[in-house]
This record gives C-alpha cells, sequence and structure tokens, in this order.
C-alpha cells in the first residue's frame, strides 16, 4: 500500500554540458552559428507583428448608426531588417 502523505515522485533530466559557440566578427558576434536568427526568434516575431497589423486594418467598431468602415489609412507591415542588429 502507497501512502499518498508520505510518497513522492521526483523526475528530473541530468544536464552534463552546455555549450555555447561564439565567434566574434567584423560584424559583431555570432551565436551557435546564427541558427537561431538572432537572440529572438525574429521570423516568429514579424509573422505575430503582421498578424497584430492586419487584426488592426480589417477591424470594425459597432456604432448607433450601424458598424463603422475600416481605417481610412492603412498600417506598414513589419519586415524583419526595419529592426534588426546590422
Amino acid at each position: 500500500m502507497i501512502r499518498v502523505e508520505t510518497s513522492h515522485l521526483f523526475h528530473y533530466s541530468e544536464v552534463k554540458k552546455i555549450t555555447i559557440d561564439a565567434t566574434a566578427t567584423t560584424d559583431g558576434i555570432v551565436i551557435n552559428g546564427g541558427s537561431n536568427n538572432g537572440l529572438i526568434k525574429i521570423d516568429k516575431l514579424t509573422q505575430k507583428l503582421n498578424e497584430l497589423v492586419q487584426v488592426i486594418a480589417t477591424h470594425k467598431h459597432l456604432a448607433p448608426g450601424g458598424a463603422t468602415g475600416t481605417p481610412l489609412s492603412t498600417l506598414p507591415t513589419f519586415n524583419k531588417i526595419d529592426y534588426e542588429v546590422d
């Protein structure tokens, strides 16, 4: 019989080694071969920002006379070169 009051379950994975490959170049420091496209997942960030732009561009508000139209001006989409480090 297992007593719940005194039973414990432990689960872990042992980390034996963490390796970070960093290379200094004239353009800066490249970490792990640059395979993540920066310290953030810049492509995924750009996609999410552009999804937000699309929601803003197509939203409507309810008003006493009916729904309002789409915004008069459009927002530009994001491009990762606009905010990644040169």
